[in-house]
């Protein structure tokens, strides 16, 4: 697996076939240690997501308020989503998450 420096941390980059694979055993085989991996795969986008939206949260929500209302829309967005339908995992979280912040849930 490939490393990357970001911000200090390491990031463990998944290739594309063991994604698919993580797909396949959450789907049908109900791995919910898939889906912390999966989860933890785009964490990343999610706290990105939810700096870029923090303005647009309902209700005077703190920041950090707002990040778990990105990760409650990651979390929706894997349990939604249909890797049959061919649209990138990270395009079809992205609406659920922004959703997630507008709505504050």
């Amino acid at each position: 697996m490939k490393r990357q420096r970001i911000t200090g941390l390491a990031l463990i980059e998944v290739p594309p076939r063991v994604e698919a694979a993580l797909w396949r055993r959450l789907r049908y085989e109900a791995d919910s240690g898939c889906r912390e991996t999966i989860f933890m795969r785009y964490r990343a986008l999610a706290r990105s997501i939810a700096r870029q939206n923090r303005r647009r949260a309902i209700n005077g929500a703190d920041a950090s308020d707002v990040e778990h209302f990105a990760y409650e829309g990651l979390l929706q967005a894997i349990d939604r989503y249909d890797p049959l339908r061919g649209i990138p995992f990270g395009a079809f979280a992205r609406r659920r998450i922004t959703g997630s912040i507008a709505d504050g849930e």
